[in-house]
């Protein structure tokens, strides 16, 4: 039976719309993007296949790396890459405009599994292809087999986890509001400045409060339970590393989920008087308060663990303030794109922390070198597009 014409002319604007959302960058980034990206990855694959070549017969001896650790990376893969395409396919279906045409929840649910799978799949063949090449590095029989075996594994997950998140109302995704009797917590006194609003605005907050959701409940308590397990670990085992560790990771973790930049791109923001950094430092002043907040909760405990390591509570707190600073400058050259700015930070520190191993810590200023590119490419186009 042959597709209505609303339901095809839908499905089109559902993958391109996905791949706007993708690719959402302008040409100038996209062209640095695949020019020194792709000569990125392909140096990081490069370094993998030389390393597992070099210990194919360690490798092969692991039966638990093969049988049980590798079909569980692919099945997390596509899990992972099946809802957040989901999630943008469900928007997509649900857009205003769409509203209009004489479709039912079921017929938009459907095209937006068809647009999900379209794009997902040759994210699926492309890590089975690496886990080919691996297997073939490896010296592992048949690894043809272990690349569509690992194919069919993406593919799997892929398609589960976008049913299981295509069947979740698009209006409850994020949490549904817990009813209180006040409007939500007020950042009157951080957000209040000039420029006022600007955070809130970034968050999708009204009015300077945030409104408490499931969500935001569950992470508050997450967060408030492992720093209790943290500060008790470095208390009984009289060491301030585990309270000092979990307080960097933990607050990165809330600066880079708390952090949009999105406002950048804005017409209105910059067609204003504001400046770049004025804008940055007004998007990034409730983030880094959240993230210096849950790293002092830890900070007290490490330091009472042990008062002779005072200097390790110190130094956690300066790498977490360049470690926001860093990403601070990928989020921003970024703004389209919260999870394309978080790829390319840990993966340039993952790089940056390998190459530091091989050549020292000269490969720093490499890095260093890399965020004055980006912070002064996202300045200049903040200003010029």
């Amino acid at each position: 039976m042959r597709a209505a014409p609303e339901r095809t002319l839908v499905l089109r604007y559902l993958v391109a719309e996905l791949r706007a959302s993708i690719r959402n960058a302008r040409p100038g980034d996209l062209a640095w993007v695949f020019i020194g990206g792709g000569a990125l990855i392909a140096y990081a694959i490069g370094i993998v296949i030389v390393r597992v070549d070099g210990r194919s017969e360690q490798l092969l001896a692991t039966d638990w790396l093969w049988w049980t650790a590798l079909p569980l990376a692919m099945a997390l893969a596509g899990a992972a890459a099946g809802w957040s395409l989901a999630t943008l396919a469900q928007s997509r279906a649900h857009a205003p405009f769409l509203k209009a045409l004489p479709l039912s929840e079921r017929d938009r649910r459907r095209m937006a599994l068809v647009a999900t799978l379209a794009l997902g799949l040759p994210v699926a063949i492309v890590d089975g292809a690496l886990v080919a090449a691996i297997s073939a590095a490896a010296k592992q029989t048949a690894p043809l087999a272990w690349g569509f075996g690992a194919t069919f594994v993406a593919i799997c997950s892929l398609g589960a986890m976008a049913v299981l998140r295509l069947r979740q109302s698009p209006h409850t995704h994020g949490g549904s509001a817990i009813e209180t009797g006040a409007a939500g917590w007020s950042i009157r006194l951080v957000d209040a400045r000039t420029p006022r609003w600007l955070g809130s605005w970034a968050a999708g907050h009204v009015g300077g409060r945030i409104r408490p959701t499931l969500s935001r409940v569950f992470a508050v308590l997450f967060l408030g339970g492992a720093a209790m397990l943290l500060a008790t670990a470095s208390i009984v085992h009289g060491s301030a590393t585990p309270a000092v560790a979990g307080g960097v990771i933990g607050g990165l973790a809330i600066f880079m989920a708390t952090l949009s930049c999105r406002p950048l791109l804005s017409p209105v923001l910059r067609a204003s008087a504001l400046t770049f950094g004025r804008a940055v430092r007004g998007l990034a002043r409730l983030p880094l308060l959240l993230s210096l907040v849950f790293f002092s909760a830890l900070a007290a405990p490490a330091y009472a663990a042990d008062p002779s390591m005072a200097t390790v509570p110190l130094t956690g707190g300066a790498g977490l303030l360049v470690l926001n600073g860093i990403y601070t400058a990928f989020a921003a050259f970024f703004a389209h794109s919260r999870r394309l700015a978080a790829l390319a930070f840990f993966a340039a520190l993952g790089l940056t922390a390998y190459e530091t191993l091989e050549y020292g810590r000269t490969v720093l200023f490499a890095l260093a070198a890399l965020v004055v590119f980006l912070w002064f490419r996202a300045r200049k186009a903040y200003r010029h597009g």
